[in-house]
């Protein structure tokens, strides 16, 4: 749990960064307003930054583009102190199967100390970093087994009565009707009709 300087309860907020520094100050400041404002090189250097992860991805498929089973390994770069780094972690390990039905997975995510600025939580709070490796390999797959990327998504994409990897029962997915929207909204074809043959 997190306050602000008057004490009020604080949602949100990862880990405290320029207000330390203000109270500090305004000890010295005989009681006017303190403001502490970074420089660019000190925003780069002295503030959090988003969780490096590295990541390993093996995914099983069908030949018709069915996932089998998942595995992932992911390494988070926390920087020198803790901050929100094992929620991340948590967080990012529950998302790295995408909302993609995978029947049998292996998942690791471990958390490490580096000696790096620390990394804090950001929107998407460790999912981002996952999602990116997720949906890059989804593309990959879809290109080797010669399957339109979107219908390899809609294939495997949740639907309502689907359980989560933790055991949540799924409903009112709208993920196969977002993704059938959008499409035709940018007017999609499959791009790896061409490379068939």
């Amino acid at each position: 749990m997190y306050f602000d300087l008057l004490g009020r309860r604080v949602r949100g907020q990862g880990h405290p960064r320029r207000e330390v520094i203000a109270v500090a100050l305004a000890k010295f400041a005989s009681g006017r307003p303190v403001k502490v404002v970074y420089s660019r090189e000190e925003e780069l250097t002295a503030s959090q930054t988003r969780h490096a992860a590295f990541l390993r991805l093996k995914t099983g498929v069908r030949r018709d583009g069915t996932f089998t089973a998942r595995q992932a390994d992911i390494v988070w770069d926390k920087g020198a102190y803790a901050s929100k780094g094992i929620d991340v972690a948590y967080r990012g390990m529950l998302t790295v199967v995408g909302p993609y039905r995978t029947p049998n997975i292996e998942l690791l995510s471990r958390a490490v100390y580096t000696n790096k600025e620390y990394g804090g939580a950001y929107r998407g709070f460790g999912t981002t970093q996952v999602t990116w490796a997720c949906e890059s390999q989804m593309d990959i797959i879809a290109e080797r087994l010669g399957i339109d990327p979107l219908e390899l998504r809609l294939k495997n994409a949740y639907g309502d009565g689907d359980r989560y990897i933790n055991g949540q029962l799924m409903t009112r997915v709208g993920l196969k009707e977002t993704l059938r929207t959008a499409s035709r909204a940018i007017g999609w074809t499959n791009p790896n009709r061409s490379r068939k043959g």
